[in-house]
């Protein structure tokens, strides 16, 4: 039974894309609380304190910058400050928006074992030619890569 669901997991992954939308391979924490603090400070509000930028994670960037404003905010935010720091905050993940973050414990093996179980068959210089790619590229050669697996695999 096992033999088949390792087999079946192992075909499946010829079919996939990781997204990481809650911090589960990545915790991007200090990122989000990088990014509204500047934003904050930028426009003369008070900044959130060390890790408090958690209670408000979990429902979108947009709720993100709603939510901890108005934690920080003394008084009602009018809707011209909230776009200025939305605006601000957005441009600072698109700058850099692996700020502070860091791979959980795990994520890298396994996204390692992705990888090699995507390009099984390729060699280590193929690998490793892969991983020197511009990301863009990156996502290119595995699209084609997963396109001739499925084509194997039909």
């Amino acid at each position: 039974m096992i033999v088949g669901a390792v087999a079946t997991i192992r075909h499946r992954l010829d079919h996939c894309v990781v997204f990481d939308l809650d911090g589960t391979l990545v915790d991007t924490e200090p990122t989000l609380e990088w990014a509204i603090n500047t934003a904050f400070d930028d426009v003369g509000l008070p900044t959130l304190h060390r890790g408090a930028a958690r209670q408000h994670i979990g429902h979108g960037l947009d709720h993100f910058v709603h939510s901890a404003m108005r934690e920080v905010a003394s008084t009602t935010v009018g809707e011209r400050l909230l776009s200025a720091v939305a605006g601000r905050f957005h441009a600072l993940l698109l700058a850099d928006p692996w700020h502070g973050a860091s791979p959980r414990r795990g994520a890298v093996v396994l996204l390692e074992q992705l990888v090699a179980h995507l390009f099984r068959g390729c060699n280590h210089v193929a690998r490793s030619a892969l991983h020197s790619l511009p990301e863009e590229k990156m996502v290119e050669a595995l699209q084609t890569k997963a396109s001739h697996n499925r084509t194997e695999h039909s």
